[in-house]
């Protein structure tokens, strides 16, 4: 038996790839299973905005493992995405002191370049409560959108993230959001401006993604440029029983 050495620059060669772009099919088996997750835990939790978003978002996890498994949404199976595991314990920003109850989670395709830097590929999904009177745009940006902008701790080197929102319905999309970005004049907002137009995709009757793009205003650690990112939008609203 001949012993072949394996070579030295293997993990060099996949960190050096480029960053993978996700398919507009795979971001819409995502979108679609993210809806079909809500109306499930819509049906053994009455009031979905009363519960900590930490907690729904384990819950939206668990539910998209068991939609994998069920294959009931073409092509959103365990051949095609790892399943998705939410993180209860993170920093919520580079230098941060304090630890949190993390809302984000991370939907991977399967078998993309194995033994690779993982954070160069998948969406980061970062979820948020909106309401009329206690959970405002301010914190969807802020604490949402600017992680993905500006701080360069969610999805540096990815191409897409999502902000998932569990809303009572008072804000509407794409209005309210490029509303306030637009027209708010606080500093760490202001630097969430659109850098193009809004785009739509309807996926189905109940499951409309709006996508924003922004330029990134940090370096990575090779002091090279992210580049812009698309920032896909799926608010969630309670179904009726």
């Amino acid at each position: 038996m001949i012993l072949v050495p394996l070579p030295t620059s293997f993990s060099t060669e996949y960190e050096q790839r480029p960053p993978y772009k996700l398919q507009d099919w795979q971001l819409r088996c995502i979108s679609l299973a993210l809806v079909e997750a809500w109306k499930r835990i819509s049906k053994y939790k009455s009031d979905l905005l009363k519960s900590k978003e930490p907690l729904t978002t384990i819950d939206i996890c668990d539910e998209l493992a068991q939609i994998q498994a069920d294959g009931i949404i073409c092509g959103f199976n365990q051949e095609s995405f790892e399943t998705p595991d939410p993180n209860p314990q993170r920093k919520s920003a580079p230098g941060s002191k304090y630890e949190t109850r993390s809302n984000d989670f991370i939907l991977r395709p399967s078998g993309y370049f194995p033994g690779g830097n993982k954070r160069k590929y998948g969406l980061v999904v970062e979820s948020k409560k909106l309401s009329q009177k206690t959970h405002g745009i301010n914190k969807y940006v802020v604490e949402g959108m600017y992680r993905f902008i500006n701080d360069g701790d969610y999805a540096e080197y990815m191409l897409h993230s999502m902000m998932l929102a569990y809303s009572d319905g008072y804000h509407n999309l794409p209005q309210s959001l490029c509303d306030y970005i637009t027209n708010s004049k606080s500093k760490k907002i202001i630097k969430c401006l659109l850098a193009k137009e809004t785009t739509k995709k309807c996926y189905s009757d109940t499951c409309e993604v709006y996508i924003t793009n922004h330029n990134r205003l940090f370096k990575l650690p090779d002091n090279s440029d992210p580049g812009p990112i698309d920032i896909h939008h799926l608010w969630l609203v309670p179904i009726a029983s």
